[in-house]
């Protein structure tokens, strides 16, 4: 819907504004009445997807997009639009208390921003201000190309990449090199909180039983971390520890119901896993703010629940060491040195960093990187260690083909401890660098839902693959994905 009216004196001159609110009154108030009355076109959405469709296909002069929206919220839109050449100016619509995500959002390029509720004048001189703004720097950059453009979209993108691989090594190291589970506890639920700019965090673990889950809880108003002895009956928890997925809710009128009587605005959860098996819960919340957590906030959650796991899992075996294998001891050990010893100088470093490390530490004869070709639907060699790199330099397989391709196919791992007569085995790849290939873990490398290669393990010397392998090969794949992307994004920034 497009409304517009004769120019006002102190108006627009027919610039379309598009108004991105999830509040029926707000969309109403700004786009139907007051922006048509005073010279604007204006159109509207209701959520991000529908507003990036819009700001894609109708080319508005300017975009008043609301923080807090549902689903997609108002940081994931900026997130996206950032790597979008000649996107339109945005204004911020925020409540009060929303002082940390309104710098994150001036971070991505918004150029002003509305504390609600305001009056009709701040409306008029915010919208001025940011199309006269925008008007001189469009004409002090008249003379910038549109290669020109696309390349410093692509180095900011770059620069924010490489921010978070940097964050998420910081956390990895901060909460791998603890073995002590309350401090780790602790840890993890206030990285969670600070991460996600939450109220309140909140972990189920099973008791030393596992008879019942154990709540551990983290408020902005609390000086540490307390323990609930009633255990809470969230069954939004129970979902997530019934599925082994991450789920992300927001209801800012009636609220969600989180148990012992209490409510929340929104909550992201995430599974804690623990040897590929699903054990605990980490989650996050907003209580009396209307903030929804974004796909961004998904991605640092998922981290910090997967580096958490790896560290309570290596506690357990410390305090449990006279009963516990050497080999599990080995594999706690093992990955905890991977991940520590990853830097984040560039995306290639931390790739053979990683290689190397896994190559070392997890005594197997070969290791090797692979990446999605989306331009060709191949997966492609990208590097290894094990095996001579000449052979395979020029080796891709179709999306489906062979266990490589299956997994970047499907997203799903895979592992054979009788790869000869395996019905996924290519034999090509032998062949071609006489190697002989008789156990395989291959797990895929996903960022943000997509899968952009796959990590493959071969031969280990003292055995054959096991879930315990695959449990570690998925969380040192966490970090390899991050990289990965960032690899990509440095490619196409040339």
């Amino acid at each position: 819907m497009t409304k517009t009216t004769p120019n006002h004196r102190n108006g627009g001159n027919g610039e379309r504004i598009l108004v991105v609110d999830d509040s029926r009154e707000t969309v109403r108030h700004l786009a139907e009445t007051l922006l048509p009355m005073f010279g604007f076109r204006s159109t509207y959405a209701l959520d991000g997807r529908t507003a990036l469709e819009k700001i894609r296909t109708e080319k508005p002069d300017l975009v008043m997009l609301d923080l807090n929206l549902p689903n997609m919220t108002g940081i994931d839109v900026l997130q996206t639009l950032v790597l979008e050449p000649n996107c339109p100016p945005v204004v911020l619509m925020t409540g009060g208390g929303s002082e940390q995500r309104a710098v994150e959002a001036f971070r991505l390029g918004v150029k002003d921003y509305l504390v609600k509720p305001f009056t009709m004048d701040e409306v008029l001189e915010t919208i001025k201000r940011t199309l006269k703004a925008n008007k001189v720097s469009q004409a002090n950059s008249a003379e910038t190309t549109p290669d020109t453009d696309q390349l410093n979209v692509a180095h900011n993108e770059i620069r924010r990449q490489k921010e978070q691989f940097d964050t998420l090594l910081a956390i990895s190291k901060s909460l791998t090199s603890l073995n002590d589970v309350n401090i780790i506890i602790d840890q993890a639920l206030r990285i969670a909180l600070e991460q996600c700019g939450a109220e309140q965090s909140i972990l189920w673990l099973p008791d030393e039983d596992r008879t019942q889950m154990r709540t551990y809880q983290f408020k902005l108003d609390k000086n540490g971390v307390y323990t609930h002895n009633t255990p809470i009956q969230d069954r939004y928890m129970q979902r997530v520890l019934d599925s082994g997925t991450l789920l992300r809710e927001t209801s800012f009128s009636d609220g969600l119901n989180v148990g012992l009587d209490r409510q929340a605005r929104s909550i992201l959860y995430v599974p804690i896993k623990i040897h590929n098996e699903t054990v605990g819960v980490l989650g996050v919340s907003h209580v009396y703010a209307p903030h929804s957590f974004s796909e961004m906030d998904e991605l640092f959650l998922e981290a910090i629940g997967s580096y958490a796991s790896i560290a309570v899992a290596n506690a357990f075996a410390v305090q449990k060491s006279r009963n516990s294998s050497a080999n599990r001891m080995r594999d706690m050990t093992n990955i905890i040195n991977i991940v520590n010893g990853l830097t984040a100088e560039s995306a290639d470093k931390a790739i053979r960093d990683a290689l190397f490390l896994i190559y070392n530490k997890w005594h197997i004869e070969a290791c090797s990187v692979w990446c999605v070709n989306q331009a060709t639907q191949g997966i492609r060699f990208l590097t290894n260690m094990g095996v001579g790199a000449d052979e395979l330099i020029d080796v891709e397989l179709p999306l489906g083909e062979g266990f490589v391709g299956y997994v970047a196919e499907t997203g799903k791992w895979i592992y054979s401890n009788a790869v000869l007569h395996h019905p996924r085995h290519h034999s090509g790849v032998d062949e071609k660098t006489g190697f002989e290939t008789r156990s395989i873990l291959c797990v895929p490398l996903t960022y943000q839902g997509e899968v952009l290669g796959a990590l493959q393990l071969l031969n280990p010397l003292d055995g054959g693959f096991s879930e315990r392998d695959v449990d570690q090969a998925m969380n040192v794949g966490s970090v390899l994905s991050l990289a990965l992307y960032l690899r990509r994004t440095e490619m196409v920034a040339g």
